[in-house]
């Protein structure tokens, strides 16, 4: 028998707040969401993931400090799933050493964890002597993309390699790289990651025979635009992309053949009335290849938009996102309905999705908490 759950996580850059994950039963028929429980309410789920490889479910702990200290880094932690009734029970936890991990995906193997971090923008100043008497050093955030070898029942082993993305002193300041995504495509041979701090985004590979991470492309947003988050398309090589600083949606092919990617086109989610800071924040495709749902979080409007045979986006639809601060978009496995986690009225607010990717609001569903992200699994109960 095939069990649906819905896994909400919870998040907040506060301490002492019960936030983890709230699992619900999901009723494919009407998303219907029917609470189970409530677990690991200490951490901070910024991020999740599955692997139905190993049944796990993997988040990152987004936050600066171990618990009880000021400064360390977050967590990456694991799960085993029960089919049967929707319980978590976690099997490894690790530290990330970085600050604020921020996404994480498993490789196409099921062998890796990769892990992006957005760090934060605190600084050092250290008194150091030099043979010409003394000097003040500056240290900042190290921003990184770890990759760590998983064991062979899924858990969450060693780190094997990192990639550090340096930030750069520029006139008037420091700027400080914020990795806050990593999307594979569909084959997972290539992850994108979008840099909002620095204005871009990169490609990488898995050297498999070093374990290494292997940059493949990088490419220049516009200055100030803040890359946030991809996701590709269902079958073609086509990724989009929103920005947090910026109304717009860039459409991104990638070369499968060696892993660099160029700009196809741009389109503008909403009408921009002024120049007002409109934060946009998830963007999801629709599984039948035809749409994109991308929410803006200080107008509380999530936009769909189009995808056209020649592959530009067209605007079709505005909706107020039924909350305040719609963190994270989920749409269903059978692409029938949108889910949306709304941060700061605690809920998550489910619309159907029409034939023409017009959304008609449907059911919410009060989760307490801090709703960031949300996902929806399916399994075979049985097995």
């Amino acid at each position: 028998m095939e069990k649906y759950y819905a896994l909400v996580g919870h998040c907040k850059m506060a301490p002492g707040l019960e936030l983890g994950v709230s699992v619900y039963d999901y009723d494919p028929a009407t998303a219907a969401m029917t609470h189970i429980a409530d677990f690991d309410r200490g951490l901070k789920v910024g991020a999740q993931t599955y692997s139905p490889r190993h049944n796990k479910v993997y988040v990152v702990d987004e936050f600066w400090s171990l618990e009880g200290k000021t400064g360390g880094g977050g967590h990456v932690a694991s799960y085993n799933l029960n089919k049967a009734d929707g319980s978590l029970e976690r099997t490894s936890i690790q530290r990330t050493f970085g600050t604020n991990p921020s996404y994480l995906t498993v490789d196409k193997t099921g062998r890796y964890l990769l892990v992006t971090h957005h760090c934060t923008e605190h600084f050092v100043t250290r008194l150091v002597k030099t043979e010409n008497g003394y000097d003040a050093v500056v240290e900042h955030d190290l921003c990184t993309l770890l990759l760590y070898r998983l064991e062979e029942n899924g858990d969450i082993g060693p780190i094997v390699d990192v990639f550090a993305v340096p930030g750069k002193d520029v006139e008037g300041g420091h700027k400080f790289p914020h990795m806050h995504c990593v999307v594979p495509d569909q084959k997972k041979d290539y992850f994108i990651v979008c840099d909002k701090g620095l204005d871009k985004i990169y490609s990488f590979k898995i050297d498999y025979e070093k374990e290494k991470i292997v940059k493949c492309h990088e490419v220049e947003g516009r200055p100030g635009s803040e890359p946030r988050y991809c996701n590709f398309h269902p079958t073609k090589p086509i990724f989009y992309c929103n920005h947090e600083s910026s109304t717009a949606v860039n459409i991104y092919e990638l070369n499968r053949e060696d892993g660099t990617f160029g700009l196809l086109g741009s389109c503008e989610s909403v009408i921009r009335e002024n120049e007002e800071h409109i934060s946009p924040s998830d963007i999801v495709v629709h599984p039948n290849g035809t749409f994109v749902f991308t929410s803006l979080r200080e107008k509380n409007v999530i936009s769909v938009l189009e995808i056209a045979d020649d592959e530009t986006l067209v605007p079709r639809q505005t909706i107020s996102c039924g909350g305040v601060n719609p963190r994270g978009l989920c749409v269903s496995p059978d692409g029938r309905f949108l889910l949306t986690a709304n941060m700061q009225t605690e809920a998550v607010k489910v619309f159907s999705i029409g034939e023409d990717g017009l959304l008609i609001p449907a059911s919410e569903v009060y989760t307490g908490g801090f709703p960031g992200n949300v996902q929806i699994i399916g399994v075979q109960a049985g097995e």
